[in-house]
């Protein structure tokens, strides 16, 4: 992501409510650099080699592995998955995730280590945010698939282990071990040999159980409001002192 155009909040709000209304207007605010293509794809402006414009003052350019594991540009189906988050998914601040959630201050400029790092709370939330994603998700992935951390910070009856959780740095929370590691990379090397990013990107060491098998297009579906939150993705760090 390269940020080529600053805009102000009411800028911003104004390309929120485009959105919202699914308006695709030139508003008059896209500079020379900014006009070197209008070709549109997906709702999103293509920008030549410098990837797809997001309309808010970013451009985004991916690449990813070829069969050989060098790396190529993402075609366009490619490209546009990763515009799905880095467009108009509202999650964000200024279409990122990372800038808002890292380390506060200079450290939070360095590369990152997991190392010592402790779970640290969502802004105005209680607990760290892995064990507070572990009690709603009720396991360590959104398919409640990972066996590995099941058995480390689950009981039999699914409950978290808060105290086990809550003793363990971030590294010690996310990392697999060497064994799951090396397996998640062979599936990966599969991913990477047939080419078939546009079916998934995340590697499964086996197929998913907990997803439907069919859906009923005509059925919206429905999610409880127990399993409904509304969270900012800031991250409270000061709390971890």
């Amino acid at each position: 992501m390269r940020k080529h155009m600053l805009l102000s909040p009411e800028q911003i709000r104004d390309r929120y409510e485009d959105l919202e209304h699914e308006e695709d207007e030139d508003d008059g605010l896209s500079s020379a650099e900014d006009q070197t293509e209008d070709q549109t794809e997906g709702g999103v402006r293509l920008a030549g080699d410098l990837g797809y414009d997001n309309g808010f003052g970013w451009y985004v350019q991916g690449f990813i592995e070829d069969a050989q594991g060098g790396l190529r540009p993402q075609n366009t189906e490619e490209g546009l998955f990763c515009m799905g988050c880095h467009a108009s998914i509202g999650a964000t601040v200024d279409s990122t995730f990372a800038f808002a959630r890292k380390v506060t201050g200079a450290p939070g400029w360095g590369y990152i280590d997991l190392h010592g790092m402790p779970d640290a709370p969502i802004v105005d939330e209680q607990v760290g945010e892995i064990l507070q994603y572990f009690r709603r998700v009720g396991g360590g992935d959104e398919f409640r698939e990972n066996q590995e951390l099941l058995e480390r910070f689950f009981d039999k009856d699914g409950a978290v282990r808060t105290e086990e959780v809550a003793s363990k740095d971030v590294y010690e929370l996310i990392s697999p071990s060497r064994s799951r590691a090396l397996a998640l990379n062979k599936a990966y090397w599969t991913i990477v040999r047939a080419q078939s990013f546009i079916r998934g990107r995340d590697a499964n060491l086996a197929p998913m159980q907990n997803v439907y098998r069919q859906v009923d297009p005509d059925t919206a579906p429905t999610l409880s409001k127990s399993k409904q939150f509304d969270s900012d993705i800031r991250l409270d760090w000061s709390s971890r002192k």
